[in-house]
């Protein structure tokens, strides 16, 4: 805790030792000029993500699954998260065509239910800079 509480630095030492376990975790005036204006344009990124994803949902066929938003009525969207068969050779497709997707969080525990939809699960990025027209292209794209 002394060396958390101190940065990392032990004072205890004449030669000031530094251990890994502790940090500075300081916000940056970066960081902090980013969240600012995150929290500024809040509302409007939450509505136009959301106007995306709707669209998303209106416009997929029942071949493509979505990924449940655990949300309270309103999907507060940073990425749209399909389920479909081959992902690998989806997400290339993706990546090729420069939309860019991933994979997030390896099953803790590879119970079965885990692993099908980690194998299944794309997670596209979803912006305000998209427009209509990109997700439409996404669609495209998950179909071929």
């Amino acid at each position: 805790l002394r060396n958390i509480i101190n940065f990392g630095i032990d004072n205890t030492s004449p030669l000031g030792k530094w251990h890994r376990k502790g940090g500075n975790y300081k916000m940056s005036d970066l960081q902090a000029v980013y969240v600012h204006q995150y929290l500024d344009h809040f509302d409007s990124i939450v509505e136009k993500t959301t106007e995306l994803y709707r669209y998303f949902q209106s416009i997929i066929p029942s071949s493509i699954r979505t990924f449940p938003n655990c949300s309270d009525g309103v999907p507060f969207v940073s990425c749209i998260c399909v389920l479909v068969e081959n992902s690998k050779v989806i997400m290339e497709r993706l990546l090729e065509n420069h939309i860019y997707c991933r994979k997030y969080y390896h099953p803790l525990v590879p119970t079965p239910n885990a692993v099908e939809i980690y194998d299944q699960i794309i997670c596209i990025s979803c912006t305000v800079d998209m427009t209509k027209e990109d997700i439409d292209r996404i669609v495209q794209l998950l179909l071929k």
